[in-house]
C-alpha cells in the first residue's frame, strides 16, 4: 500500500482490523468533476466496502479539511460520487482517534507477529466461538491457555481469523468473534472454517 501521511496509515490500520469492512483499497480512482464552471480532478484516498455500503473516503487532518478551498470542493466531489451510486466522506483525526480505539489498534499491530496456533487448534477455537460461550479475549485465553494469549489473539485478528472489539480498550475485556478469514481483502477464496 502507498499511504501519503501518518493519518492515512492510521486509517488503513483501522480498516484492516474493522470487522465491518469487507474490502478496501488506497487511491483507487481519479475523479473528474465540476467545481463551479470548471472541470477539476481529484484522486481520492480510499475506497471502502462494507456489507451495507460502498464509499470513497478522503483522509485529511482537520486543519486541512476545513480550509476554504477544501470546504468548497467536498460537496462537489460528494455530488459526483453520489451520482455514480457511491458514498463519499471526509475522515479526520477526530474520527480515527476516538477514545481508546487508536491505542487499541496500535497495540494489536504491535503484537501482530505472535505465533499462530496450528490449524487444528484454530478450528477448535472457531467452533468454540460459534457455540457462543466465549464473549471476550479473557474467556478465550482461559478456554485455550495452551495455545492462545493476548498477543496470539492480536496476531489472529491481524490475519482475519478473529475480530476484536476495537472500541473497548486494549486487554482481556475486548469482545472477540470469528473473523472473515485470511485474504478477505484481496479476493482470494478461503478454505475451511471461514467460509
Amino acid at each position: 500500500m502507498f499511504l501519503r501521511s501518518t493519518l492515512e496509515y492510521r486509517h488503513a490500520l483501522d480498516l484492516e482490523l474493522d470487522a465491518e469492512v469487507l474490502a478496501f483499497c488506497e487511491e483507487p480512482v481519479a475523479l473528474r468533476y465540476l467545481l463551479g464552471q470548471q472541470l477539476a480532478r481529484h484522486r481520492v484516498d480510499a475506497f471502502v466496502r462494507t456489507q451495507d455500503t460502498c464509499e470513497f473516503v478522503e483522509v485529511k487532518y482537520e486543519r486541512d479539511a476545513c480550509l476554504p478551498k477544501n470546504e468548497t470542493r467536498w460537496p462537489a466531489i460528494a455530488a459526483a460520487f453520489n451520482a455514480l451510486g457511491y458514498g463519499y466522506k471526509v475522515v479526520t483525526e477526530r474520527h480515527l482517534r476516538r477514545a481508546g480505539r487508536d491505542e487499541t489498534v496500535g497495540a494489536i499491530f504491535e503484537r501482530r507477529q505472535a505465533k499462530l496456533p496450528d490449524a487444528g487448534r484454530i478450528e477448535e477455537i472457531v467452533a468454540a466461538l460459534r457455540s457462543g460461550g466465549i464473549a471476550d479475549v479473557g474467556a478465550l485465553t482461559s478456554a485455550f491457555p495452551d495455545c492462545i494469549d493476548l498477543a496470539t489473539a492480536c496476531a489472529m485478528a491481524r490475519h482475519g481469523l478473529l475480530t476484536l472489539g476495537l472500541d473497548h480498550g486494549f486487554g482481556p475485556q475486548m469482545p472477540v468473534g470469528i473473523g472473515p478469514g485470511c485474504y478477505r481483502r484481496i479476493g482470494l477464496a478461503t478454505r475451511g472454517v471461514w467460509k
